[in-house]
């Protein structure tokens, strides 16, 4: 992601502060795509145009398969979280850390995308594909209890700290002790139990193949919050 606000504070010392503090900073562009995520959701099920519409997109989605999953997860994950950057923190300035981070975020959310279409997939071939509320719950928590802390916090976590620190390994050592899991790790976790949750009932609530489009745009509140974890404190502990 591109340069955060100059006002930006220290990050806190209680390790579940700082998911509140990223919330606070991206809050209007969080604003702007849960609007359009839940005002989708309602569409769908209460305005027939708005369900004609992403039905056509859901036709799309099952003739191109993961192809169609890893484009939307790019635009989602690495494209409009670093048009947000530019746009609300940046002033429209954009500077070449902006094409540094697309490099990194479009190879990593494509391979992202890859790996949430075939989670959804799954879920849907074992816990059903019906939108009714035991079916709903029960996805919430396989993905947010058991892969998320067990997969997609780790993985994230150690592939962004990579690039923050230069892709160097050799930097990577703290990555993997109590000290970083108490400062990083929690953090994430917790911010992303409160974003997701919400989020991902509305998603395994519509038909599956619109639950990627979906995804992708959750995507991008979540990027913008996470990138900000990983990188709180990052300028106070370069010499």
């Amino acid at each position: 992601m591109g340069d955060w606000p100059t006002t930006r504070v220290e990050p806190k010392s209680n390790p579940l502060l700082l998911g509140l503090q990223a919330a606070r900073v991206n809050l209007v562009p969080a604003l702007i795509i849960q609007t359009i995520m839940f005002a989708l959701v309602a569409g769908f099920y209460w305005h027939p145009p708005t369900k004609a519409a992403m039905e056509s997109l859901a036709a799309i989605k099952t003739t191109y398969g993961y192809f169609f999953s890893m484009t939307l997860a790019i635009l989602g994950g690495a494209i409009l979280p670093e048009i947000f950057v530019i746009g609300f923190f940046q002033r429209w300035k954009i500077h070449a850390v902006n094409f540094a981070n697309l490099r990194f975020t479009i190879v990593y959310w494509a391979f992202d995308g890859l790996f949430v279409d075939a989670l959804y997939r799954t879920l849907g071939n074992v816990v059903g594909n019906n939108a009714n509320p035991g079916t709903v719950a029960t996805k919430v928590l396989i993905d947010q209890f058991i892969i998320n802390p067990l997969i997609f916090v780790p993985i994230s976590l150690i592939c962004y700290e990579w690039k923050h620190r230069n892709y160097d390994f050799k930097a990577m050592s703290d990555v993997f002790t109590w000290g970083y899991v108490k400062a990083k790790a929690i953090p994430t976790l917790v911010t992303s139990w409160c974003a997701w949750i919400p989020l991902l009932t509305a998603i395994y609530a519509l038909p599956s193949p619109l639950q990627i489009p979906m995804f992708a745009l959750a995507l991008t509140i979540w990027v913008m919050l996470f990138t900000y974890i990983t990188q709180a404190g990052k300028a106070h502990e370069s010499p």
